[in-house]
């Protein structure tokens, strides 16, 4: 029995492996046709992905500064149709894989829906549009033969000279301002996704950048649990503290394999307060114990054990 923790992070996990072409992408359309067709209603083997193993879940949840910005920018040109991308390897945007002038304009079979309340739909609409329009104001007036992306400086980094051409972005345009190039040469209008793109690219250039490397704590511990508390069911990335399995009072040392990530909450008051228990190796050889007393329940690697004092005991 997983927990929902675990089964949205394999999810995500497939769906990246899916985008960057690490798994075939099994459950096409016919496939589903056909299911859909069948009188009994069962799924057809090739509609189900089958789950990750403890290993490559946990692989998943590493992330190394700079992972944000490296996904948004290789999803990003997947998006405009530039694939395959290299996983792992920063996406470079402005290579001859893609050109703007002779790209077809992409056309998702998607259609996102967001539930919002009625204030911050509109609000998150407005940012959508605002965005959009920004990218239309730095596209719009680069004449649709000019070759692009250019930088508008010589090597020494100063203008050049004579140069009364329009403004252009630098050469290492983001997917969102290729994406933008590429309706705008067609004269048609930049559709809404773009802003969108154009918005999390923004989000994690402030939140991941490169020059924030240095300020950000590179214990290994918390890139291999993914900057998140390690209990089980718990997704929270806030007041994390590194919790030693083995107490330090007890002979625990440093390790890596006796630290593991927790949230204030689940180290203070679960471990330390009495309400939790973890005992093992981590990251995959822990068992976790959540509750006291006849309401405690066991994991392990986000999956639900039977408590090991009923487990049968060879004579």
């Amino acid at each position: 029995e997983l927990t929902i923790k675990r089964l949205r992070d394999e999810a995500r996990a497939l769906d990246r492996s899916r985008a960057f072409g690490l798994r075939p992408d099994i459950g096409t359309a016919p496939d589903r046709r056909h299911a859909a067709a069948r009188s009994d209603g069962d799924l057809d083997s090739g509609d189900t992905r089958s789950p990750l193993s403890d290993a490559d879940w946990h692989a998943s949840l590493r992330r190394a500064p700079g992972t944000a910005r490296r996904r948004v920018a290789a999803l990003g040109l997947i998006a405009l149709g530039v694939r395959p991308i290299a996983p792992g390897a920063p996406p470079a945007p402005s290579s001859p894989a893609f050109c703007p002038a002779t790209a077809l304009i992409p056309e998702p079979d998607v259609f996102l829906r967001l539930t919002l309340p009625d204030d911050l739909a509109g609000r998150f609409l407005a940012a959508v549009e605002t965005s959009r329009r920004q990218l239309t104001e730095q596209v719009e007036p680069i004449p649709w033969d000019v070759d692009w992306p250019v930088d508008d400086h010589s090597p020494d980094g100063t203008p050049s000279p004579g140069d009364n051409t329009s403004p252009r972005p630098a050469a290492a345009a983001t997917p969102a301002l290729l994406a933008a190039r590429t309706f705008s040469i067609r004269c048609r209008r930049i559709p809404a996704w773009v802003g969108l793109l154009a918005l999390i690219e923004d989000f994690v250039a402030t939140w991941d950048p490169d020059e924030r490397a240095d300020d950000v704590p590179d214990d290994p511990v918390l890139v291999r649990d993914g900057w998140r508390c390690v209990a089980p069911g718990c997704s929270s990335r806030r007041n994390l503290e590194v919790h030693h399995v083995l107490y330090r009072s007890r002979g625990g040392g440093d390790e890596e394999w006796n630290r593991v990530c927790l949230c204030r909450f689940h180290h203070q008051r679960g471990e330390h307060g009495g309400l939790a228990r973890c005992t093992g190796r981590a990251p995959l050889g822990l068992t976790w114990r959540l509750g006291a007393g006849e309401i405690a329940s066991w994991y392990r690697n986000e999956r639900r054990i039977r408590s090991p004092a009923s487990s049968p005991v060879e004579a």
